[in-house]
């Protein structure tokens, strides 16, 4: 029944490439419906929002098996789509220099004994300092590409690209793995970019930053206690025995550094702390740092 909308109408031109010519149009009803569906957003009330000239039967089959296989059976995959997402985003948006991917996970709260993946997580919401919070639902992890928009009056905008389902048990990928995984897709994507990759602390991680990319910078939380080593590997004597060395000599942690930069007493060399000019949600403030 909808007509495409006509500022919609290059993206879905732009996106259309992933998909073959039934499921694009499938999914072209699918995004309308989405956008004209009242109330919550649950595949059988958009689904229903497709067609609203017809009063629906509820005491017979649904009869939207076309949209549910839309995800289901279709031959489109979620890498190719977000491949197309990250091009038309990094094309239209003209991103120059290093490119800033997020990486987060979030919990949808879902309860049910059909629902499938479900798991207890940590819910980051209705968590305080004193208390970790708990709750039933599906933990997805996200990787957003981050855009300053000028003249919005948004600082920044978080354009999600690609997201993994954690799901919980032995055995199965944990979120810096799944981070991991899909941070090497948008790599190969874009071959000849940099990237500066930001992540709070769970994801500061051996699972993630173990033979890290020489193009991606990581930006995240470390642990006080953090053993941190100089990266700059010292050449073997000749004639020693043994392995070479793999890191270089082990210097003071995030917490032990901080305070020797306290102690420091003049603005020269190293440990010396500096303020730096930041923007935090829109606002400027003042930070110390040191390196």
């Amino acid at each position: 029944m909808w007509t495409m909308i006509l500022s919609l109408d290059p993206i879905v031109e732009e996106l259309a490439p992933a998909f073959t010519q039934p499921s694009l149009a499938a999914g072209s009803e699918l995004l309308l419906a989405w956008v004209m569906c009242l109330g919550q957003h649950t595949l059988f009330r958009v689904a229903q929002s497709a067609d609203p000239r017809s009063l629906h039967d509820h005491s017979r089959r649904h009869g939207l098996d076309t949209y549910y296989n839309s995800f289901e059976r279709s031959a489109w995959t979620p890498a190719g789509l977000a491949h197309r997402v990250g091009v038309l985003i990094l094309t239209r948006l003209k991103f120059f220099g290093p490119i800033t991917p997020l990486v987060d996970d979030t919990l949808a709260h879902k309860r049910g004994k059909s629902v499938w993946g479900l798991g207890w997580f940590r819910d980051a919401v209705a968590s305080t300092k004193k208390r970790v919070a708990t709750a039933s639902g599906h933990n997805g992890v996200v990787v957003a590409v981050a855009v300053c928009l000028p003249l919005t009056g948004v600082p920044i905008l978080a354009l999600p690209l690609l997201a993994r389902l954690h799901r919980p048990g032995k055995g199965q990928p944990s979120c810096p793995e799944l981070a991991r995984g899909m941070l090497a897709l948008v790599l190969g994507w874009f071959p000849g970019r940099r990237f500066t990759l930001i992540g709070d602390g769970a994801y500061a991680s051996k699972a993630l930053l173990q033979e890290l990319d020489e193009r991606v910078t990581f930006v995240g939380r470390m642990r006080g206690d953090a053993a941190v080593y100089d990266p700059r590997v010292p050449p073997a004597r000749p004639g020693k025995r043994g392995p070479k060395a793999k890191k270089g000599p082990r210097l003071p942690g995030p917490k032990a550094a901080a305070a020797k930069a306290d102690r420091k007493r003049t603005t020269a060399g190293a440990w010396v702390w500096q303020e730096v000019a930041v923007t935090v949600y829109g606002c400027p403030r003042s930070l110390q740092a040191f390196a």
